[in-house]
């Protein structure tokens, strides 16, 4: 998404973080109760 991209964009600046940041995976994905993965796979949960 558009904000991780900003956001690492940002940060090339920072010199600590041009100089020594080891950037790992990113996940990106909403997070819910497990009582809501019924919901959750009809498109019923919107993502907060």
């Amino acid at each position: 998404p558009l904000v991780f991209k900003k956001l690492i964009y940002e940060m090339r600046f920072d010199p600590a973080s041009s100089r020594y940041a080891l950037f790992g995976p990113f996940y990106v994905g909403i997070r819910f109760a497990p009582g809501a993965l019924a919901d959750v796979m009809r498109g019923a949960v919107a993502a907060s």
